[in-house]
């Protein structure tokens, strides 16, 4: 019996198949780096959410988000870092009462609020995600409050806290 002909014969799928599996993997890792997955908006809505549920107490408007020296950052527990100049996050809190403006609180990159404007007429890859709430919101005494809030994320491919 001739072995060293099923051998060579053996040698060659022994090799296709090699080749194949390693053409698999190259190509499962570019089609995995290749995928564009924007959490974008998901940010914004999780910024957002936090919050409209930090400014109420019990199903009420916490109305000490009104004092003079109300630090927004320390009482929805978030990482004033994150909102630094520059950063990835913006937010924009304006409560209303009867019409008047009783308080306007921003943080973060001040450009997103007029880029959000413009998401809103058009689509543009690398400008932030955007999330605008109106709410209406009663305190203890029935005094009815417009609580609007926009936020926005830019955050491109990195790990950052923005709660502490």
């Amino acid at each position: 019996m001739n072995k060293k002909a099923d051998e060579k014969y053996l040698s060659i799928w022994w090799f296709l198949a090699l080749a194949l599996t390693g053409l698999g993997i190259v190509l499962a890792v570019v089609i995995f780096n290749s995928a564009d997955v924007n959490t974008n908006n998901l940010e914004a809505e999780l910024l957002n959410d936090k919050i409209a549920g930090c400014l109420t107490k019990d199903g009420n408007f916490y109305e000490k988000a009104l004092e003079p020296g109300f630090d927004i950052y320390d009482y929805c527990k978030l990482n004033k870092n994150a909102f630094n100049l520059g950063s990835s996050f913006y937010f924009n809190i304006t409560i209303y009462k009867e019409g008047v403006l009783l308080n306007y609180t921003l943080g973060g990159d001040r450009s997103f609020e007029a880029d959000c404007r413009s998401t809103a007429k058009i689509s543009a890859k690398h400008y932030p995600k955007c999330k605008s709430t109106s709410t209406g919101i009663t305190d203890k005494d029935n005094n009815v409050y417009i609580i609007e809030i926009l936020t926005a994320s830019n955050q491109e491919g990195e790990k950052v806290a923005i709660t502490r």
